[in-house]
């Protein structure tokens, strides 16, 4: 397959595995967040299944620009959706963590971006777009039930790092991101018991 200028906007050369894994990600992304609530619930799953599924087929520096990328795009909608809760959430706790993603995942954005400098890729920016909760939803429930399986799909991608990545920086980030957002995923568990 060969990409051209126009499909190959990712920097990804003549390696389609990695053009797919990616463009799958944002065709998933957007569906995500352009779909009512019900139907985006529905749809993270089998998204997040198809991302680990294309990520696992990579190793080495494919595994790593094309994880990048992914993460980016997976943190910018993160960032998105707490940006709307820090906004519009009116519990002060909720709000907390919400700003707390905000900060944590646009300095590792930031980070992502300067690998792919240092590899020579193209400068990359993630694209998300996002709906407002589901009408009679609170926006905190609304961010704690979107923002659980978020987060699990940013650690099952995290946990491939160590096995196919060839990068130090890399596994280091990715052995961050699941032990931050694996007690963020309880703590949002927790809170979602009593948040209506």
């Amino acid at each position: 397959m060969k990409l051209n200028a126009d499909t190959d906007r990712l920097g990804l050369g003549q390696n389609p595995r990695v053009w797919r894994a990616i463009r799958l990600l944002n065709t998933g992304l957007v569906a995500f967040f352009t779909l009512g609530q019900a139907q985006a619930s529905m749809s993270m799953p089998g998204m997040q299944t198809s991302m680990v599924t294309q990520l696992r087929g990579l190793k080495g520096q494919a595994f790593d620009v094309a994880w990048s990328k992914a993460m980016m795009d997976h943190h910018a909608a993160a960032v998105a959706m707490a940006r709307l809760e820090v906004q519009k959430g009116q519990v002060g706790k909720i709000k907390a963590a919400a700003a707390a993603v905000i900060t944590d995942q646009t300095r590792e954005i930031a980070l992502m971006k300067g690998w792919l400098r240092q590899w020579n890729q193209p400068a990359y920016t993630p694209v998300v777009k996002l709906t407002a909760p589901a009408a009679g939803m609170s926006t905190d429930r609304w961010f704690l039930t979107e923002m659980i399986p978020h987060h699990q799909g940013a650690v099952a991608m995290s946990q491939l790092a160590p096995g196919h990545s060839q990068n130090a920086a890399v596994k280091s980030l990715s052995l961050q991101i699941i032990a931050a957002q694996t007690g963020e995923i309880r703590q949002y568990q927790t809170w979602l018991k009593t948040i209506r």
